[in-house]
């Protein structure tokens, strides 16, 4: 891998505010918290988003809502020149059974507003880290889904599921391998 597809942003999506704490659609905000605490990195509040820093690495949470995360990317990235390469992006996804993680290359948004916008903005290219939150119960509406809090059962599983995701993006970015293919992840001592 070149110098400048090293992995140097992860991008947690999710929606700010109480209303959406511990709810699925914030998975990629609790990986990101996660991970800038084992940096030792505090958030610090910009116009559209809030960024943790530590040494060259930088996780960054979208204050623009999900359906609007491309805007604070291409912000962030237009500011310190990150490439789509260089950037990691980890979410929900309720195709994904709850507690698998995924770890892609590249790819479609999937159906994830928060990743069309994200491809929108900075284009393809960059790293997709997905949190399992399914899957969808027949007959319900998926935004009412992700977006109502976790039930006690399933909360525990979806936190396994964050520390493990936290564990990947984690050495992905002290590895900096981002190479190519998929890795599907569903216990946490379980190889890349």
């Amino acid at each position: 891998m070149t110098a400048a597809g090293r992995i140097k942003l992860l991008v947690g999506l999710g929606n700010p505010g109480e209303r959406y704490r511990n709810t699925r659609h914030n998975a990629g905000f609790e990986v990101a918290d996660s991970v800038a605490a084992a940096l030792d990195a505090d958030f610090r509040e910009h116009s559209k988003y809030l960024l943790a820093r530590a040494a060259d690495v930088s996780v960054v949470k979208p204050s623009t809502f999900m359906n609007l995360s491309g805007e604070a990317v291409a912000s962030l990235a237009a500011k310190r020149g990150f490439k789509p390469e260089e950037i990691l992006v980890v979410c929900d996804d309720f195709a994904l059974p709850l507690g698998k993680v995924r770890l892609r290359r590249d790819g479609s948004a999937g159906g994830h507003n928060g990743l069309k916008s994200v491809i929108g903005a900075v284009g393809g290219g960059f790293a997709r880290l997905r949190v399992g939150v399914g899957p969808l119960p027949d007959g319900k509406d998926a935004s009412d889904f992700v977006l109502e809090r976790v039930s006690p059962p399933d909360s525990e599983t979806l936190k396994s599921a964050v520390s493990l995701a936290a564990g990947v993006a984690r050495r992905l970015l002290e590895s900096n391998d981002k190479s190519s293919g998929t890795w599907s992840v569903s216990e946490p001592g379980e190889e890349l």
